[in-house]
């Protein structure tokens, strides 16, 4: 755990260092979102009368700020690249079991049109991701039993770029799962059934330092 944690932070460190010596191939973005941010985490494991089971382990945030780091690896003229990104989110986010969460998604983007590179000058763009997620949460646990505070898993992003009110905004949608996993259902009696944890993001948020020429 700890190996990861400082693998993710030396890359984050490293990846922003670099991006800001090379200012015509950094961007970056901010964004909120209240209510559009939950999904289901791996499962918590409980004991109950000595009998193991499953239980889900849903989430939902109230508020989450993220805050989006890309680099241009490669530029095709002035309407589209390649790039690594990194939208970094803190959120006060509510677990069956505890409270808040930190994600931070490792992925490679294609851009095309607005926001693609710093010369464009196209007055919309999109751009399409994919890659893994990094969850960190809940921070806080509000019981003993073992419920699995970090967990990676696939990831795909969709945004889209456009000018509004002399600002340039985008929307984004981030979402992921991960394999599928078993929880304990009590009913009339004992049952088993699969779920397959997932989470999503739906944020609206401005462009920094990206104007239109």
């Amino acid at each position: 755990m700890k190996k990861k944690l400082y693998f993710l932070f030396c890359f984050c460190i490293c990846f922003t260092s670099h991006a800001q010596t090379k200012s015509d191939r950094y961007f970056s973005s901010y964004a909120g979102t209240t209510l559009l941010d939950l999904g289901y985490g791996p499962v918590i494991k409980k004991v109950f009368e000595n009998q193991h089971y499953n239980e889900r382990n849903i989430y939902a945030s109230l508020f989450t700020f993220t805050y989006d780091a890309r680099y241009n690896l490669l530029n095709f003229k002035t309407r589209s690249s390649l790039s690594i990104s990194s939208p970094i989110s803190l959120g006060i986010t509510l677990f069956n079991y505890g409270i808040g969460a930190i994600n931070i998604p490792i992925l490679f983007d294609f851009n095309q049109g607005m926001h693609s590179t710093k010369a464009n000058t196209d007055k919309n763009g999109f751009q399409i991701s994919l890659g893994i997620n990094n969850h960190f949460g809940p921070i806080y646990k509000f019981t003993s039993a073992e419920v699995k505070s970090f967990w990676t898993n696939a990831a795909v992003r969709i945004a889209y770029k456009f000018p509004y009110k002399n600002r340039n905004r985008y929307i984004s949608f981030i979402g992921g799962w991960d394999k599928k996993q078993s929880i304990t259902l009590y009913y009339l009696e004992q049952q088993t059934s699969d779920i397959i944890p997932y989470y999503f993001n739906i944020s609206i948020g401005n462009l920094i330092h990206y104007e239109l020429y």
